[in-house]
C-alpha cells in the first residue's frame, strides 16, 4: 500500500492492518490494529529502554528500608521488572558442600516484598477496566 501512496492517517493504517490480518485474528477481542499501534508507541517512546534504565538506577537510590513499587500493564514490562527484582534479591550459587555458619552466608541487599505480583480486585476492575492487566511488584532495600 505504501508503494501506491503514502499512509497519511492512523485510520488508513488501521484499515490496512485489518485487511492484512487473517479471518481468525479478526474474531479475537479488541481492535485488530491495537497491537500494531502499541508496538509503534513502544518504539517511538523508547519505553523498553526507559524501563531498563529505571530498573538499573532506581534500586541504588533507595535508603535502607526503602521500597520500589512498579505497576506494569504489559507482559514485556512485567518480565523485565520480575527479572531485575529477582537479580537483586537472590544471590546465585550452590549451598551444597559449604561449611558456613548462617552469619557467614552472604545475604542480598534487597528483598522481594511481593513474591507474586499483586493483581487488581474484581471491584477495581469493574470500576476501572484498564486495571485488568495491571501487576504490582515491590522490592525493598535491606
Amino acid at each position: 500500500a505504501r508503494g501506491e501512496a503514502p499512509i497519511k492517517t492512523t485510520t488508513e493504517l488501521a484499515c490496512l492492518v485489518k485487511q492484512a490480518k487473517p479471518k481468525k485474528a479478526l474474531l479475537l477481542k479488541g481492535h485488530p490494529a491495537k497491537q500494531t499501534f502499541q508496538a509503534i508507541r513502544i518504539e517511538v517512546n523508547q519505553e523498553e529502554e526507559a524501563l531498563s534504565k529505571l530498573l538499573q538506577v532506581a534500586p541504588s537510590l533507595l535508603k535502607k528500608g526503602g521500597r520500589l513499587a512498579i505497576i506494569t500493564f504489559m507482559s514485556l514490562d512485567d518480565r523485565l521488572v520480575k527479572k531485575r527484582f529477582k537479580e537483586l534479591s537472590v544471590i546465585e550459587g550452590s549451598r551444597h558442600g559449604l561449611d558456613l555458619l548462617p552469619s557467614q552466608i552472604e545475604k542480598p541487599a534487597y528483598s522481594l516484598i511481593t513474591k507474586k505480583p499483586i493483581l487488581p480486585s474484581e471491584k477495581e476492575i469493574s470500576d476501572n477496566r484498564r486495571a485488568t492487566s495491571a501487576k504490582l511488584r515491590i522490592l525493598q532495600k535491606d
